[in-house]
C-alpha cells in the first residue's frame, strides 16, 4: 500500500503531502478543489516508468475515448502535457515529482520533459527557448506504419520525457504525435487503476471482468451480492451471450421471471457496482482510483456498496482512493462501515482516513481524520469541510 505522497508542481498542485493513508481514503471537498488531481497524482505516482498508462490517464484522463479521437494535430496533445505542470512559466524545465513510501520502501519519482522547437509555435512568447533542444520531424518507418490508412497524420515528436526513480535515470522515451505505445511497457511501482464516472460503459472492460468473474467461479457471489444492494431486480445470473453471428454483446442478467436484458437497460448504478467491485477481484493488490464514488448511486444502494468497498478491499489486496463533494454520502459510508463490520469503531480507525480540502487562497488545504474520528464529527453535527 501506498503510506505516504508529498505531490510537488502536479497540475493544481505546487506542494501537498498525503499522510497517513489507510485502506480506504477519501478526499471531500467542493468542486475545483484538486480531487481529481490527487487521483491522477496517485495514479501517476504508482505508474513508476510505465509511460503510457500514465499519459493515458492523467494528461488524457480528462477527454472521453471519442473527444480523444477527434485530436487532428499535435496542439491539443501539446496543450494538455503544458497544463499536466504546475508551473508553467519555466518552460525549459517541465518537472513534476512525488515522494512517497510504498510498504515501508521509500519510492521517488521525478518525470522531466523536454519540448521540442513545434512547443515554440504553442507558445510564441517563448520563441527561441526551445532552440538547442529541438528535435527532426521523424523520419523512420514508423512514419510510413502511421500512414498506411490514406490521410494519416505524419509522426512528429513533441519532445523526450525522462523518468529518474530513486536517483536512477530511466531511458528517455520521446513522445509524438500520434501517441505511440512502447514496445515493452515498463513495470509499474505498484499495479493501480483509475475509474471517472463514466469508465463503466467500456464494454470490453466490463466483458474482461465477466471472464475473470466466470473463470473464477465468482459470478454466483457477484450475484447474490447485487440482489442484496439492488433486492427489487432478483436477479438469477449474469450473463455473455453473443449475438447470432458470433460477435460479442454487451454483458446481460437474468432476472427472475423477467427474461435476460442488457445490463446497460438497467441503469447507470447496476453498472457501475458491476465495474467497480468486478474491478476490485479483477485488479487486486492494486490501488484504485475512483472518482466521485457517489455519482449513480441511489442513496439506499450507497450503505451496501461502502461496505462491499471495504470487504474486496480487505479481501484482495486493494487499496482505495475515492472523490466525492457529497456529504451525504460520507456520512452513508462510515455509518454504514461502522455498523457493517464486526470490528465497528476499530476498521473506521484503521482502515478508513477522510481528507477534507478547501481552497485557502492559492493553495490547497487538507485535513485528515480517521474514520472514527470523522463519524464522531458527524454524529456531532459538525462539518467535515475545513
Amino acid at each position: 500500500m501506498i503510506e505516504s505522497l508529498a505531490i510537488n508542481n502536479f497540475k493544481k498542485f505546487e506542494h501537498i503531502e498525503l499522510k497517513n493513508l489507510a485502506r480506504v481514503n477519501i478526499f471531500a471537498g467542493i468542486n475545483n478543489v484538486g480531487k481529481t488531481s490527487v487521483l491522477e497524482a496517485v495514479f501517476a505516482y504508482a505508474c513508476g516508468r510505465n509511460l503510457f498508462p500514465l499519459l493515458s490517464n492523467t494528461v488524457l484522463h480528462r477527454l472521453s475515448v471519442g473527444d480523444r479521437d477527434q485530436i487532428r494535430s499535435p496542439y491539443p496533445w501539446m496543450e494538455m502535457i503544458w497544463n499536466t505542470f504546475h508551473d508553467k512559466r519555466n518552460v525549459r524545465n517541465f518537472n513534476f515529482s512525488f515522494e512517497g513510501h510504498i510498504d515501508g520502501k521509500e519510492m521517488q519519482v521525478n518525470h522531466h520533459f523536454t519540448p521540442s522547437s513545434i512547443f515554440a509555435d504553442f507558445l510564441p512568447n517563448e520563441m527561441g527557448s526551445f532552440g538547442d533542444t529541438a528535435f527532426m520531424r521523424v523520419t523512420t518507418d514508423e512514419i510510413k506504419n502511421t500512414q498506411q490508412n490514406l490521410g494519416a497524420p505524419v509522426l512528429q515528436i513533441l519532445g523526450r520525457w525522462q523518468t529518474t526513480i530513486n536517483g536512477k535515470e530511466g531511458n528517455p522515451v520521446e513522445i509524438t504525435y500520434p501517441l505511440l505505445s512502447p514496445a515493452l511497457p515498463a513495470e509499474p511501482l505498484i499495479l493501480a487503476k483509475i475509474d471517472d464516472i463514466l469508465s463503466h460503459r467500456n464494454e470490453n472492460e466490463d466483458r474482461k471482468i465477466y471472464s475473470f468473474l466466470s473463470r473464477a467461479g465468482l459470478l454466483p457471489q457477484i450475484t447474490k451480492e447485487i440482489n442484496q444492494c439492488f433486492p427489487e431486480l432478483q436477479l438469477t445470473s449474469i450473463e455473455n451471450i453473443p449475438y447470432p453471428d458470433g460477435t460479442a454483446a454487451p454483458i446481460s442478467v437474468r432476472l427472475d421471471g423477467k427474461g435476460t436484458y442488457p445490463l446497460y437497460t438497467l441503469g447507470d448504478g447496476l453498472r457501475r457496482w458491476f465495474h467497480l467491485i468486478g474491478s476490485m477481484l479483477v485488479y487486486h493488490d492494486a490501488v484504485h482510483c475512483i472518482e466521485e464514488i457517489d455519482a449513480t448511486f441511489h442513496h439506499k444502494a450507497q450503505q451496501e456498496l461502502s461496505c462491499e468497498l471495504l470487504k474486496y478491499a480487505k479481501k484482495y489486496n486493494n487499496q482505495l482512493f475515492i472523490t466525492t463533494h457529497n456529504s451525504e454520502y460520507l456520512q452513508s459510508f462510515l455509518t454504514a462501515i461502522r455498523n457493517d463490520s464486526v470490528e465497528g469503531d476499530a476498521s473506521l480507525e484503521k482502515d478508513v482516513r477522510v481528507f477534507t480540502m478547501r481552497n485557502m487562497g492559492e493553495e490547497t488545504k487538507l485535513r485528515v481524520l480517521d474514520g472514527k474520528e470523522a463519524w464522531k464529527a458527524v454524529e456531532s453535527g459538525l462539518e467535515l469541510r475545513i
